[in-house]
């Protein structure tokens, strides 16, 4: 009995498991022929409400009438002003709307703003796409919005909507209310190209999909990319006569407003554009989104919104709700997508006809005048995504600007209308805008380590640890200049000095000597450009990217050798492991006691550099000076194992590859320079002894280097380095974002002014203090390493490396201590870097010591002590957004001007005060002064990068006064004559940068216009 039950049971299951097929299966076959009719009616409140004749809820009951006669249900969107209006509120909170759906308007009015204790700036009309859109706030902004609104129409309805629309929601926007309120069913606008300064181009034509998480317009190519609700347009349009540059073009749509107002046509007009979209010519449904906004005049539009629902009613089509049809679709297409072609005959009887032929990888519009040749008239490509500009960035302008960048398109003039042909797609080259290959080098980085693990042959415990603090030193580098969804993003200093390098590589690929790349025009002088020469021939070589081997192949190569180098340096000078260990490490990992500073004020971790000098973890974002020390390591190396020989060639040899470091860190130079001189001179004088390989090493590299030194122009002008006394010990307390004591920092001023008196023994002391806490502070448990110098001083058991090294040590303290850097004061900082790197070395024979007695109780805690500000400043390079990064929008715009003739880039002058008030990622254009035009098209620039102009010593300021007298000036000929006196070839502008006078009065003609990016070129 027990077995018949269970047959009877599976026998059971079997059944209804083949009812429920069939029962699918006939949905499915139904659904096939299913002709969706979604009435959406957008309802705005009283903010800003201009009908004096109508009130807001007026045209809502009109078409409530209207549907509820024919049983119609619909979708309402009420804008949070709604919400916030009891009488509108209990309007829509009546039995008549039950059986309809509401959701939310998502367009941002001050009610709205103020009840979610976000500012709301007015800068003009209400409909500016920077104020009525969510994407022109900021993230936190966007979910106090949503927050807020979400939750009033939960108190209002007691639920949460299914349905959420604007004529532009952000993808971020998008993604918060599906994961948190489980949105069904999103409303945007079809293609316009300038209607209410609103650029929408590029998306489906008319036809819902499952959209990407990182842009609304693009369909989803794969699950993990689906959003999960479905996109739904508002005003579908024309797909014959929609498809133009201006407000004519786009009103040929399904909405009464655009074709009874601007092109007088009747329902008939409407009746066969309806037709296009409800029995699609492939497809498996048809659909279409109908309704009208209640600040519609009745007595103009009522009446022509009642005609299109009778049409309506009469093709048979199925009338259901957003959310209703977001169901059936999720059940008849549950993973992606399917494709579909929406078009026919010209609907105004011309004979001519369009099609568009839509896919998760593409849309492709088609056009026929007579004939049979069909034309592409425009081509887009949706993989791989190109994120929607607002995602995370707040829109920066008053237009709105989202759209996908075309192959062909016949209204921007972009790519030439091609024969419709199966064999232009084949041609397109995959990728993206400055597509990386970082995992590519990263295994190629990684075979190179182990080569090197290969021949060295270092210790376990050695290999592990270079692995370990060359990957994690690598992290200040690595994660900048790759695409992420907000663009090119670039952590720390890397949006400024990484960008100036990457200017520099463009050049010395180009031109020797270099030009400068942000003052055209100039020969690059006063600046060391060793590193960028080999960085950028190793790019051209291997045919790799700039931004890959500046970003991810030489900082790991460098890391790894610094620790490498590090270990033997110190290993072969004291014949001890452990000090070789010790020293590595050092060079990865040590760091200031700002943290202690920072813990006691805030109690946060940091301060990194709060007593000025930047740590070992930072020495990658600096590479001139990580290839120096690798320079230096390999220098003393050598030095040990080769003056033993007291050979002359050895030492012409090594003063020559020493003196390399003029063109690569000309501060490396200087000290090692200067310390094999007096090493010399203690070597003659003091110890009595005569060397000849020491003498050649500090002849040949010193002869060489001033050769070098005259070959970059670094001794043509005044000196750079200007006597300053104690200005970092003084600055310290003085600046708000170092140590900061303004009472110590009054006392020491008022001490200074009356400094010929009693005072002076009290403003010495202070000082002693101040050098004192300079030297403390940067050093951390460094200082220990002062105990083993000590101790051979003591003992006179100094060896030759410690005098060598000695002098390089008093050097790099004395520099930064007396002098400061003429233009950049703050530059000559960099000397004292070496004084931290090799005060590294007397640590590591400290830490020696106890670890060879096995005092692990001390030796833990120092480690705890020199570790924090290295793990605090790593948290900065770890966030998932950046302090500034190179939007799409530019990457396309400079991605256009690489691949031109080259022409001097004149570029809107840069504004410190522009950036007030936004977040983080900054466009490069906003962050800084920053050399990133020259770096992303390989052009000389009139002026970028004033930071670095300062660093080198040219006179900006005057080309900075003409530049801006030139975008303010409104005297034609003298504009003319600046550009062509200047030899421009292009003007770049971003964003809300505008000409002073039009094109023609300046002689340039328009020759990239993304909205966003416009590029001019200067005729002549």
């Amino acid at each position: 009995m027990r077995l018949k039950g269970k047959l009877l049971s599976l026998f059971l299951v079997l059944v209804a498991g083949a009812l429920g097929y069939l029962v699918m299966a006939t949905e499915l076959v139904y659904a096939s022929d299913q002709r969706f009719v979604v009435i959406i009616n957008p309802v705005r409140g009283n903010d800003f409400w201009q009908l004096k004749r109508q009130a807001p809820k007026d045209f809502v009951i009109l078409q409530k009438r209207i549907l509820q006669e024919r049983n119609i249900k619909a979708t309402w969107l009420l804008r949070p002003d709604v919400l916030f209006s009891p009488e509108m509120s209990d309007f829509f909170a009546k039995k008549k709307f039950r059986n309809d759906e509401l959701g939310i308007f998502l367009e941002v009015t001050p009610s709205w703003a103020e009840h979610s204790e976000v500012r709301y700036v007015s800068k003009g009309s209400w409909s500016l796409a920077s104020q009525v859109f969510l994407s022109g706030y900021n993230l936190d902004e966007r979910k106090k919005l949503v927050r807020t609104a979400f939750n009033k129409f939960k108190e209002t309805f007691g639920y949460y909507p299914k349905t959420v629309g604007a004529w532009h929601v952000d993808p971020y926007t998008a993604s918060l209310v599906k994961q948190k309120y489980h949105i069904q069913a999103i409303l945007v606008c079809t293609d316009q190209f300038s209607t209410d300064g609103y650029q929408i181009w590029g998306g489906w034509w008319g036809v819902p999909f499952y959209p990407s998480r990182e842009n609304l317009l693009i369909p989803a190519a794969n699950e993990k990319d689906k959003l999960g609700a479905v996109v739904l347009w508002w005003a579908a349009r024309d797909p014959l006569n929609g498809y133009g540059p201006s407000v004519f073009d786009s009103t040929f749509s399904i909405q009464a407003n655009d074709y009874l107002t601007y092109h007088h046509l009747g329902i008939d007009y409407f009746s066969k554009l309806a037709d296009l979209y409800l029995f699609p010519q492939k497809g498996n449904f048809g659909q279409l989104t109908v309704g009208l906004e209640n600040d519609n005049d009745i007595e103009k539009y009522g009446g022509e919104f009642e005609k299109q629902i009778k049409v309506l009613e009469e093709k048979g089509v199925a009338f259901v709700t957003a959310s209703e049809f977001a169901a059936w679709y999720k059940r008849a297409f549950p993973h992606l997508s399917p494709s579909s072609q929406i078009g026919g005959q010209d609907p105004l009887g011309t004979g001519r006809e369009a099609e568009w032929l839509m896919d998760i990888h593409r849309r492709i519009g088609l056009v026929k005048d007579k004939g049979d040749v069909w034309l592409v008239r425009d081509l887009r490509y949706y993989q791989p995504v190109w994120p929607d500009p607002y995602l995370v960035s707040k829109n920066l302008t008053h237009k709105l600007y989202w759209n996908v960048p075309p192959e062909i398109d016949s209204v921007r003039k972009i790519g030439k209308p091609h024969s419709w042909d199966l064999k232009l797609l084949s041609s397109r080259r995959a990728g993206r805008l400055f597509v990386s290959h970082w995992w590519v080098l990263t295994m190629v980085a990684v075979l190179v380590v182990l080569a090197s693990f290969k021949l060295f042959k270092p210790p376990l415990v050695v290999a592990i640890l270079i692995l370990l603090g060359g990957g994690v030193l690598s992290l200040t580098m690595v994660r900048s200049g790759r695409l992420y969804s907000f663009g090119l993003g670039f952590w720390g200093p890397n949006g400024h000095d990484g960008v100036w390098h990457l200017a520099l590589m463009q050049q010395v690929v180009r031109h020797l000597p270099p030009r400068n790349p942000v003052f055209a025009g100039t020969v690059l002088q006063n600046y060391h450009w060793g590193f960028d020469f080999l960085a950028g021939w190793t790019a051209k070589l291997l045919s790799l990217s700039f931004l890959d081997v500046y970003f991810r192949l030489f900082p790991l190569l460098l890391a790894v050798s610094i620790g490498f180098l590090s270990f033997y340096l110190g290993k072969t000078v004291t014949k001890h492991y452990w000090v070789g260990f010790w020293f590595a490490f050092l060079n990865y990992f040590a760091g200031s006691l700002g943290w202690v500073v920072t813990l006691l004020r805030n109690g946060t971790l940091g301060g990194e550099s709060l007593f000025w000098s930047m740590q070992s973890i930072s020495t990658l974002i600096n590479p001139p000076y990580a290839l120096s020390l690798v320079f230096l390591l390999v220098g003393f190396l050598f030095w040990i194992k080769m003056r033993k020989s007291n050979n002359w060639q050895s030492g012409v040899l090594l003063g020559i590859f020493l003196s390399v470091l003029t063109i690569i860190k000309v501060y490396a130079s200087i000290l090692i320079g200067l310390a094999l001189f007096c090493w010399w001179l203690w070597q003659r004088f003091v110890k009595q002894e005569k060397n000849n390989f020491d003498f050649w090493v500090w002849v040949v590299s010193g002869t060489v280097s001033i050769l070098f030194l005259l070959g970059v122009g670094a001794l043509s002008h005044r000196s750079e380095l200007v006597f300053h006394p104690f200005w970092f010990a003084h600055s310290m307390i003085e600046s708000l974002d170092k140590l900061y004591f303004p009472r110590l920092a009054a006392l020491r001023i008022n001490l200074a002014a009356h400094w010929w008196s009693w005072k002076l023994p009290f403003l010495l002391l202070l000082e002693l203090g101040l050098i004192v806490v300079f030297a403390l502070g940067n050093m951390g448990t460094r200082i220990l390493g002062g105990v083993e110098i000590i101790k051979k001083l003591a003992t006179r058991k100094l060896e030759d490396f410690d005098v060598l090294v000695g002098f390089v040590l008093v050097f790099s303290f004395l520099f930064p201590l007396l002098f400061v850097q003429r233009g950049t004061t703050w530059n000559t900082i960099q000397f004292f870097y070496y004084f931290l790197f090799f005060s590294n070395f007397y640590f590591a024979v400290f830490l020696a010591r106890l670890t060879e007695k096995r005092r692990w109780l001390v030796v833990v805690p120092l480690l705890f002590l020199t570790l924090p500000t290295t793990f605090a400043s790593l948290r900065g390079y770890l966030g998932d957004i950046p302090p500034t990064a190179l939007p799409y929008y530019e990457l396309e715009g400079l991605s256009f001007l690489a691949r031109r003739p080259e022409g001097i880039v004149l570029t809107f002058p840069y504004n410190k005060f522009a950036k007030n008030g936004l977040r983080p990622p900054l466009p490069l254009y906003l962050y800084e002064s920053t050399s990133y035009v020259a770096a992303f098209t390989g052009q000389p620039v009139f002026l970028e990068d004033e930071m670095n102009l300062d660093i080198t010593g040219y006179p900006w300021q005057e080309r900075k006064a003409q530049t801006k007298q030139f975008f303010q000036s409104r005297d034609a000929i003298w504009g003319r004559g600046f550009l062509i006196n200047n030899k421009i070839g292009y003007i770049y502008l971003v964003n809300e940068q505008k000409l002073p006078l039009s094109p023609g009065d300046l002689g340039v003609k328009m020759i990239f216009n993304n909205g966003q990016v416009k590029i001019y070129k200067v005729m002549r």
